[in-house]
């Protein structure tokens, strides 16, 4: 048994969660992001009979990464924009003899 199970479960995993963020970006959030991936410790390389998924897989990585940096960028652009309450008045030091 080769590292070709071990990278294709990894792959499974990376590609699952990677759908799960474009849904979720793609609907305008309201949900949870999913859990970041962190790829398992894999026995060698990946297996040459995988390396066109992995590579469209770290494609579409990128993408939605760009994506959320574009998101990222809308939303500060929004909060800019905002009206800013006023700042309330402090009272100055002094000594008030009401007291």
């Amino acid at each position: 048994m080769g590292p070709l199970p071990g990278w294709a479960a990894a792959l499974d995993e990376f590609e699952a969660r990677l759908l799960a963020a474009a849904e979720i970006l793609r609907d305008g959030g309201g949900r949870p992001a999913p859990a970041g991936f962190t790829p398992p410790a894999l026995a060698g390389p990946c297996p040459p009979e995988l390396r066109a998924r992995a590579t469209e897989l770290l494609a579409l990585a990128r993408t939605l990464e760009d994506g959320l940096r574009a998101e990222l960028g809308a939303v500060r652009e929004e909060l800019r924009r905002l009206p800013r309450p006023p700042v309330a008045a402090r009272p100055g030091p002094g000594f008030d003899s009401r007291a």
